[in-house]
């Protein structure tokens, strides 16, 4: 059984009121408008990466891939945390310049670098609720977070997988993926079937709509501008660089559109098309920049698509004929999807090979999920990960009861 969060203590309670207080306080303060305060907080961010990556890059690229992080994250509440409905209409930018002073934007860059603090003290909740962290209490306006001893191995293979996902990035940062085709770097990619849908739109073309976009937006990102267009004109312009139909470029606009109200774990990361009006959107540049296209379709194929089943079943099919591929020669015998059961056990083999000139059998077991991106998921992960191993082993007890002369017969 799947592991729920445990409640929290009354401390942490009131802890968190006053934490939400001290947010909507600061959030209220940016601008009267949703809209105008939306494209304020935007605009804030594009302008200090913007200027930051003018200096620092390329010899400080990590350096501006951390900044961007933590300002996205920061700018990702900031926006959640915003009251009133997006008025009609369009956003006409031009009509600001009078109204909006100076005092207004540094309320506004004050607001998104306590967002910043905010989505970790958030985090630090989050942990405790999923058992990674006790608390003590050494003072009376103090709280201590502290490691968990039953999250020892689980808060070590998180670390791996954040590890891991930071190399992977710097090494397709070092390799622009302008140089590589989409359908190149979907073949590369491990975790990103060919044959993903997106509901109306395939990976491929996901991948290269996107790849036109940070094209298109990429001098913007340089000049620190956020740029405002009509809902029309991001279609037409999506039907341009993806070479999309009109209703694929709607679906692709629908993928990448960030919801501020929704409880999904989607960041600008993944969405960073962000509607200032119900008929305008703000582009975050560096969202698409930074961004990784591979990943992004594989998480919005299963938060905005057919969802996680779906996608484990269209990567197991996709290992399956990759093996098959790779190991595919005269005199080996290779079957998927083999059922097996005993009194303890009983379930399938994902993947069987027998090579008979040397009498060695393998046994694959495919296991498909998405990389973890917040607290929950990474229990998941791990809890998917341990459910893995351990039918593996039920697996290789079951056979290993027939014996390696056994192997050619059955």
């Amino acid at each position: 059984m799947y592991k729920r969060k445990r409640p929290l203590p009354q401390l942490l309670i009131q802890a968190e009121k006053h934490v939400e207080s001290w947010r909507s306080f600061l959030l209220a303060k940016v601008y009267a408008r949703v809209d105008v305060a939306i494209y304020m907080l935007v605009s804030s961010v594009c302008s200090i990466i913007g200027y930051s990556s003018q200096s620092l890059m390329p010899r400080q690229a990590s350096t501006v891939e951390m900044l961007t992080r933590d300002l996205l994250f920061g700018l990702q509440f900031a926006l959640s945390g915003l009251e009133g409905q997006l008025p009609p209409g369009p956003f006409v930018k031009a009509l600001l310049a009078d109204s909006i002073r100076d005092d207004d934007r540094k309320r506004s860059v004050a607001a998104l670098r306590c967002m910043s603090d905010y989505y970790k003290v958030r985090d630090a909740f989050l942990t405790y609720a999923w058992g990674g962290y006790e608390i003590e209490t050494p003072g009376s306006n103090l709280i201590r977070f502290l490691d968990s001893p039953t999250w020892i191995g689980k808060r070590d293979h998180a670390q791996h997988i954040i590890g891991q996902e930071i190399k992977l990035e710097q090494a397709v940062s070092n390799t622009s993926p302008l140089a590589l085709s989409p359908r190149t770097m979907i073949e590369r990619a491990i975790d990103l079937p060919p044959s993903l849908s997106l509901d109306g739109l395939t990976a491929e073309q996901f991948v290269s709509t996107w790849i036109g976009l940070v094209s298109h937006f990429a001098p913007a990102w340089m000049m620190g501008q956020s740029s405002v267009a009509e809902r029309a004109s991001i279609l037409a312009l999506a039907q341009s660089v993806g070479n999309l139909s009109f209703a694929e470029a709607e679906r692709f606009v629908t993928l990448v559109t960030y919801d501020r109200q929704s409880r999904l774990p989607l960041n600008l990361f993944l969405c960073p098309l962000v509607p200032l009006t119900q008929s305008s959107f703000v582009v975050v540049a560096p969202g698409f920049i930074m961004g990784n296209p591979l990943v992004s379709a594989v998480r919005l194929a299963v938060h905005r698509g057919s969802g996680l089943d779906a996608y484990a079943q269209n990567l197991a099919a996709h290992f399956q004929g990759s093996l098959k591929k790779q190991f595919q020669a005269p005199g080996v015998t290779i079957q998927t999807n083999i059922p097996y059961s005993n009194q303890d056990d009983r379930g399938d083999i994902d993947f069987v090979l027998y090579e008979s000139a040397s009498n060695r059998l393998l046994l694959a077991e495919i296991k498909g999920f998405i990389f973890p991106d917040t607290v929950e998921e990474v229990f998941r992960a791990n809890e998917a990960l341990e459910k893995g191993l351990e039918q593996a082993e039920r697996v290789r007890r079951w056979w290993d009861d027939f014996g390696s002369s056994q192997w050619p017969r059955c």
